[in-house]
């Protein structure tokens, strides 16, 4: 699933990726190996299928099919081969012990149609694997690849010009009933979510009343598990946190949940309500209860979880960074704490240890201005906290530790890298391909706040808040209109004017390299992109150079 914008909030909308589940296969699992010559800069993943076998040199050499032993008793057959001019180039075959939750069905390998990386020879590589005795042989293989002759970015055109016209098609041979059907749907839809937005829970339409236990806040947390009063009772008695917390109003929400402001014995506090997706859920409550152990200033902190409803209770924000670049513009000081912040924060998720302990590696997924909270310190100055972690991937020693359903799911459309939206991540290494997705989102984040720092600009000439790519998609893009930009025309947000002169200077200021390290971010390939903690360091040395006077006030 992709989910697309909503201003402020995010729905959902359609993807065709599918991650499938399958059965451990058998210690004594035999497959065909072979390896292409030419492919010297495939040397570590040869080297990895290579070394999943018994008795078969690790070299670059070519080496005709022949049969194999798997060594671990985990490992799937595999196949990874090309396409050009018709013809079908085998160019590697062998056990496969990495990415296995990631294969085709048991006995057939037949996953062509998934994009392989990197590229052969500028033509598209396609992968399978498998879990039958040689059912990787070539003779096995079921070729459901794309045509050949054509690029991958062309037959990504085709694929979506084909679905337009079956829109097209399904739209002009509806007919009266189901129009009308579709128009009740949507009224009653739309009373749904006005009352839904504007409303409170019934039970807060009551007058508010300092001086009275809510009962109804802990009946509506814990009916499924007390059945009666006097458990309900006992349940506040034990927990008095969740009997003095009372909703006031609802102050956002977006694709998977609703947030409210509430009252309670620690103060005002934020109440997230998930709606019905109990995986998500569950994913953000163990990624948050993991992250409060770990205490970094720079992500958001969970106070209380109430599973049985699906709801968690958060600090209290001032509100998200969208929020704040639309209010107002930002000093120079204000851009590196906010700039710096964002950078410490996913670096830290990225990170292998903290305060040298292990720890997973989580990749956030849906980093964009909605999903980062601030709050002004009593010092006026402003900090930044990453929040929404439902459909974050926790990895440990590169392997996902996360139900792989959410790899289905994915972030808000304008801020996916171009990977994310042609479907072309590698599902060799999982991990470093979704940090670097984060890595180029951070990046339009950074763009944002830089396009609202009122220092770059001359006094007149201050403009107001733009969210990235505004003038080349509709408020609320799909993949549809992402994809040209991003992926075939290779687009970015536009450079400020004041930045653009200075690189005409021989003598350019640090604004220009500052310039440099978000373009470095958000570079096109991923591999060619800087890591998180990479950017913190340097913007933290552009700070000296650009706003010395802030260093003070660096975290």
């Amino acid at each position: 699933m992709v989910r697309s914008e909503k201003a402020p909030e995010r729905a959902g909308a359609a993807m065709t990726a599918t991650i499938p589940f399958f059965s451990r296969c058998n210690p004594s699992l035999h497959c065909t190996f072979s390896r292409a010559g030419g492919l010297n800069d495939w040397e570590q993943l040869i080297h990895q299928v290579s070394r999943a076998a018994v008795n078969v040199s690790t070299g670059l050499e070519p080496v005709a099919p022949i049969p194999v032993e798997c060594r671990d008793p985990g490992a799937h057959c595999a196949a990874v081969w090309t396409v050009r001019n018709n013809e079908t180039e085998m160019l590697l075959q062998g056990c496969w012990d990495i990415t296995r939750d990631l294969c085709s069905r048991p006995y057939v390998c037949s996953n062509g149609s998934r994009i392989f990386q990197p590229l052969r020879n500028g033509y598209p590589t396609y992968m399978c694997c498998c879990q039958s005795d040689n059912c990787n042989n070539f003779d096995s293989l079921l070729f459901h690849h794309r045509r050949s002759n054509q690029s991958y970015e062309t037959t990504n055109r085709e694929v979506l010009q084909r679905r337009d016209s079956r829109i097209t098609i399904l739209i002009w041979t509806s007919s009266l009933l189901s129009i009308l059907i579709f128009l009740l749907a949507a009224s009653r839809c739309y009373r749904t979510r006005r009352r839904k937005q504007h409303e409170l829970p019934e039970e807060l339409q009551q007058p508010f009343n300092t001086g009275q236990a809510v009962s109804s806040w802990s009946s509506q947390f814990d009916d499924d598990r007390s059945g009666t009063p006097d458990e309900e009772s006992l349940l506040e008695n034990q927990d008095p946190f969740l009997a003095s917390l009372q909703l006031v109003e609802r102050i956002g929400g977006g694709h998977f949940a609703d947030v409210y402001r509430a009252s309670s014995s620690m103060g005002d506090v934020a109440v997230k309500a998930y709606h019905s997706d109990q995986v998500v859920f569950e994913n953000e409550y163990g990624n948050l209860t993991l992250l409060q152990s770990l205490e970094n200033p720079n992500i958001i902190q969970m106070i209380h979880a109430v599973i049985a409803k699906k709801q968690l209770v958060l600090q209290l924000y001032s509100g998200s960074l969208h929020s704040l670049l639309e209010e107002c513009s930002l000093d120079l000081t204000e851009f590196f704490d906010c700039a710096i912040a964002v950078n410490d924060g996913l670096a830290f998720l990225h990170s292998h240890t903290n305060a040298g302990v292990p720890k997973p590696v989580i990749a956030h997924r849906d980093l964009n201005p909605y999903n980062v909270l601030y709050m002004r310190q009593s010092s006026s100055r402003i900090q930044l906290y990453i929040a929404d972690f439902g459909l974050s991937v926790s990895f440990s020693e590169g392997r996902p530790e996360t139900n792989l359903e959410l790899l289905t799911e994915r972030g808000t459309v304008r801020y996916m890298a171009g990977e994310l939206l042609e479907g072309s991540v590698n599902l060799l290494d999982p991990m470093t391909s979704l940090l670097q997705t984060d890595v180029y989102s951070c990046a339009l984040v950074l763009w944002e706040l830089l396009w609202r720092c009122r220092d770059i600009w001359p006094d007149d000439e201050i403009p107001s808040h733009r969210i990235a790519f505004d003038n080349l998609v509709p408020r609320n893009p799909r993949l549809e209109h992402m994809y040209p930009v991003v992926v075939r025309e290779r687009r970015r947000p536009d450079i400020p004017t004041p930045i653009q002169k200075q690189k005409t200077l021989p003598n350019p200021t640090g604004l220009v390299e500052l310039w440099s390290c978000i373009t470095d971010m958000w570079e096109q390939e991923p591999e060619g992109r800087t890591t998180a903690a990479c950017s913190a360091d340097r913007l933290r040395r552009l700070r000296r150079i650009l706003n010395p006077g802030g260093v003070v006030r660096d975290p």
